[in-house]
């Protein structure tokens, strides 16, 4: 089984791979995306039943350009050519190649020789159209509660509550590369460096750690401790020497390299007797500067700990 799905993510990057190196205007450019697409959106289920891969292609791919598609599609009567099913944009309606056509053909010859295996063939589409926006579809084994992608996005990193770990994944192939554990509370918040080198987690009430991870070595590299409360948001800067992590109002800014906390900033409303949480950290490319957000938003210098502005969306103001 492990070696039958590591064939499978395989195959998903020697598709992107191919396409990469093919010419766009190559005849078959485009059915090696939608192919390529569909192996993707399904990697994991594949991987776990690799019998059910020409299935799972016929399901996908077969009803994106069969002639009788379109009869299972509710089109608006508001005179539109694009909601005409015999719009010529519309893939059914597309010269060959097709991947109707090549299904065919690989269905037939999968019969012809075998031996007496059950094929299902789905009736209709299914809910997701494979030109739709959504390219993959990861499915981690735990469920996730907050997520984040390297710049490239090839990286995915997903934290886990009910797991209590930080989830890795490859984006082109859906592939899970790699699970950091070690939370003894569900993972709250996760960030990742642009490069997608290092993540930072949180953890939530009653251990309310901060964990900084290495992805290429899959180590973990530091923890930090000190937050009172659950870790509601996280930040990292683009170089990976900072880290920022938000518990209750209260937001720390931590050196990667000691481990130590460098200062704590009250991020909540100055106005309020009882200032709400921090929610949401995001740092600025060069790492100078970090918005916090709880019913206020607050620009500040994370070096020296002053804040040039913060915005009240209730008043519609900034106040400096």
């Amino acid at each position: 089984m492990i070696k039958c799905e590591s064939m499978l993510f395989e195959l998903a990057e020697d598709f992107h791979d191919v396409i990469a190196a093919m010419p766009v205007m190559h005849p078959r450019h485009r059915i090696m995306e939608l192919l390529a697409k569909a192996i993707r959106r399904d990697a994991n289920f594949i991987a776990e039943n690799p019998k059910l891969l020409l299935q799972c292609l016929w399901h996908t791919c077969y009803w994106h350009d069969a002639p009788e598609a379109a009869q299972h599609y509710a089109w608006k009567k508001s005179g539109r050519i694009r909601q005409n099913p015999k719009n010529p944009a519309h893939p059914w309606n597309q010269n060959e190649p097709k991947l109707c056509t090549l299904l065919e053909t690989w269905v037939k010859d999968h019969l012809e020789n075998a031996t007496g295996a059950a094929f299902l063939r789905s009736m209709h589409p299914s809910g997701t159209a494979l030109d739709s926006p959504v390219l993959t579809v990861c499915r981690p084994e735990d469920r996730v509660q907050r997520v984040c992608i390297s710049e490239g996005g090839q990286t995915i990193a997903a934290g886990s509550w009910n797991g209590r770990s930080v989830i890795i994944l490859d984006s082109r192939s859906g592939r899970q590369r790699m699970v950091f554990s070690g939370h003894m509370a569900g993972v709250s918040a996760v960030a990742m460096t642009p490069d997608g080198r290092w993540v930072v987690s949180g953890s939530g009430s009653g251990e309310n750690l901060v964990r900084l991870w290495n992805v290429e070595n899959g180590e973990l590299a530091k923890t930090f401790t000190g937050h009172k409360a659950g870790i509601n948001a996280v930040a990292i800067t683009p170089a990976g020497d900072r880290v920022f992590s938000a518990a209750g109002a209260a937001v720390r800014v931590w050196d990667c390299r000691s481990g130590e906390c460098i200062r704590e900033i009250n991020a909540g409303n100055p106005r309020e007797s009882q200032p709400l949480a921090v929610f949401g950290l995001a740092v600025t490319v060069d790492g100078e500067r970090l918005a916090a957000a709880s019913d206020i938003v607050s620009i500040w210098n994370r070096n020296t700990g002053d804040f040039p502005a913060q915005w009240d969306p209730k008043l519609g103001i900034h106040v400096t």
